[in-house]
């Protein structure tokens, strides 16, 4: 039977309508709450829709369906009120029965997590995007993967697209209307973006898996390993690094040019905390990871390129105001300190993600094209302000080749002498205690990894030490006169004499090419016998250029009291995360073992003796002695993490 001619077809009309219906149809209401969300507070429709849907323990009265419609048009009405709206909202929530609960939980084992989606989205629109991570861990009923796939999803549903039907022209006299349907993107709200950031962070914090103070057994340690095992093999499948960071674009740089905010910089900084301390913690296919984070995903187009860019911008203006003023307190100034967060945080993402990438990679060229040193070199200040950003402009160009002063730049807007020189000038400027420091995290820094066999590693050292020796200066120029530091002293060789000294590169190049004839007429007897060369042949051409191309050797860092001796790799000194150990007693990071096996030959870099990858031994106690140290020195640390924004303090991953 039709409504009667005064009553009002509103929220309380229809759901008694649908009620009619098995199960209940709620589509025409999920309408109303996008067109006329007022109607839904007129009267009790919420909590009814509450009590008689989604508690409902029939599914032939309320079945999935319905019970997502429900959830949909809460989650409407709470994106568009706010005040005494959301209070009720939050009233009718407050109804949901155990059955629901229990609900949720068998959903949790299916494919798509989509009540959870919608509870998230609900949750989070009511309680003003300050939802933590345990409450969605509460939610999920602390099954991490579950909740890492229901924030995963969220983000897929961020972009959608409809057809709506629009006026293209009003009818007129003599003139008919034209209608036409347009494809109308929808995107979630920024804010809700910036809460999907930081609740990502919570997935990989210790505190998440272990109470404050409490003992680390060896099955505890297993156990978080294969949890951060499993979240790692989720970020990869689902492509979750990709989805952050195209949505963050979209919310916050697309669309605007003005200074991000400070929560908007707490948030960039709890993506790049998600995404290290997943490559801290896990211990397999991190090189698989790392290779998705600079080359398979548009992390660095999309995210941290944008943000550095706009970060040096708004530090170059508060350099410029407190200039001004006669201000020069970076440091104690509460605006400085979320912005100095989001950038050692992005900059550590981008040491991490350029270590040994191939330069032949698209994106490697793009980075080195738009290397963001020059831009934060703008506002001097500021980075002198902040050591550890300093140190990681150094570590980030080491890594890139940048300071590469011995070849020519591949590009107008590459310049490794301006470059170079830009941030001596810098240096210059820090305090002599924060020079310490970042002498220290440059020279004997294992947490990050570092390309400590470059150019671009000896002139960072050159800078630093306010000069360099004979064979650093060399080694920058090319010369074949600078040697390994892992091979032994002159006063430790027994006799053997020290390498020539050379006064012009021509003569270093003449003497290469003599010893290259010499070991070609006289070739010494090898202890593996004849190997097949890996090199191309051609023919020999000669080069009339006096510029020698040094033949990299292993550095590695120095002793630190950061990291214990045994932790690290018995090569270039990073700290292990796949420890591989030699009959011989020696442990190395593996992939760097087998990358030294399979480029010098089947021998130990420190005692010369026969080594294949089939000698190296997994050390599956190590690395949960090494996860312990890690959890340890990470809850230390905590109190002065990135949630603070404190942009001195701010690594929950100490270097």
């Amino acid at each position: 039977m039709p409504p009667r001619s005064n009553t009002k077809l509103g929220a309380k009309w229809q759901l008694d309508a649908a009620l009619l219906s098995r199960p209940v149809d709620l589509t025409a209401l999920v309408s109303l709450s996008q067109t006329s969300p007022d109607d839904f507070y007129e009267d009790d429709t919420l909590s009814r829709m509450v009590k008689l849907l989604l508690n409902a323990e029939s599914d032939k009265k309320a079945d999935k369906d319905t019970r997502l419609d429900v959830l949909t048009i809460l989650s409407n009405l709470a994106a568009s009120s706010e005040g005494k709206r959301r209070d009720d909202i939050r009233e009718a929530l407050d109804n949901v029965n155990d059955f629901m609960e229990q609900y949720l939980e068998k959903e949790s084992s299916g494919s798509e997590p989509e009540l959870h989606k919608l509870m998230l989205l609900l949750l989070a629109r009511c309680f003003e995007y300050s939802i933590k991570t345990e409450d969605l861990l509460e939610l999920c009923r602390g099954d991490r993967a579950l909740g890492l796939e229901t924030v995963v999803g969220l983000l897929e549903d961020g972009e959608t697209y409809t057809t709506e039907l629009r006026r293209k022209q009003a009818p007129a006299m003599g003139r008919m209307g034209q209608w036409e349907h347009r494809l109308v993107c929808h995107r979630h709200e920024t804010p809700l973006v910036l809460q999907l950031c930081r609740l990502v962070r919570g997935f990989t914090l210790p505190q998440s898996y272990f109470a404050a103070g409490e003992k680390l057994l060896e099955k505890d340690i297993a156990s978080f390993n294969d949890e951060m095992n499993l979240l790692l093999e989720i970020t990869l499948k689902s492509r979750l690094v990709e989805k952050l960071s195209l949505a963050c674009y979209e919310g916050l740089f697309a669309v605007s040019d003005d200074d991000l905010k400070e929560d908007e910089h707490r948030s960039i900084a709890c993506v790049h905390s998600f995404l290290q301390n997943m490559y801290f913690y896990a211990t397999s296919k991190t090189e698989v990871y790392r290779r998705h984070l600079l080359c398979d995903t548009p992390l660095i187009q999309r995210l941290v390129l944008p943000y550095l860019e706009r970060g040096a911008a708004q530090a170059a203006s508060l350099q410029c105001h407190a200039d001004s003023y006669g201000r020069g307190d970076f440091k104690k100034r509460q605006s400085v300190k979320p912005l100095a967060a989001g950038v050692s945080a992005s900059l550590r993402t981008l040491v991490v993600a350029s270590f040994r990438a191939p330069p032949t990679r698209t994106v490697v060229a793009l980075l080195k094209r738009l290397n963001p040193t020059a831009a934060l070199l703008e506002a001097p200040s500021f980075v002198a302000a902040h050591d550890r950003i300093f140190a990681l402009l150094l570590l980030l160009n080491a890594n890139m080749g940048a300071l590469e002063l011995g070849r020519e730049a591949e590009s107008k807007d590459e310049n490794p002498h301006e470059l170079l020189h830009g941030l001596a000038r810098v240096y210059q400027m820090i305090d002599g205690d924060a020079r310490e420091r970042v002498r220290r995290i440059v020279k004997e820094s294992g947490a990050l990894p570092v390309a400590r066999d470059t150019p671009s590693f000896a002139a960072v050292l050159q800078m630093l030490n306010d000069g360099a020796s004979q064979r650093q200066l060399e080694y920058v120029r090319g010369s074949p006169g600078a040697r390994s530091p892992l091979a032994p002293s002159d006063s430790d060789d027994d006799g053997a004499t020290a390498e020539p000294e050379y006064s012009t590169r021509a003569e270093a190049k003449a003497d290469s090419l003599r010893r290259q004839r010499d070991a070609k007429e006289a070739k010494p007897r090898s202890l593996l016998g004849d190997l097949p060369s890996l090199e191309r042949r051609r023919p020999e051409v000669e080069d009339d250029d006096d510029y020698v191309e040094p033949a990299l050797e292993v550095y590695r860092a120095r002793p630190s009291d950061d990291v214990p001796p045994e932790f690290r790799c018995a090569i270039n000194g990073h700290l292990l995360k796949e420890p591989a150990r030699t009959p011989q007693g020696l442990v190395f990071e593996r992939a760097t073992i087998k990358l030294w096996l399979e480029t010098r030959g089947s021998v130990c870099p420190l005692t010369g003796e026969a080594l294949t990858l089939d000698d190296l031994i997994d050390d599956r106690d190590l690395r949960a002695r090494i996860v312990s140290w890690q959890l340890a020195k990470t809850q230390k640390t905590l109190a002065t993490s990135v949630s603070a924004a404190h942009g001195d303090e701010d690594d929950l991953y100490d270097f």
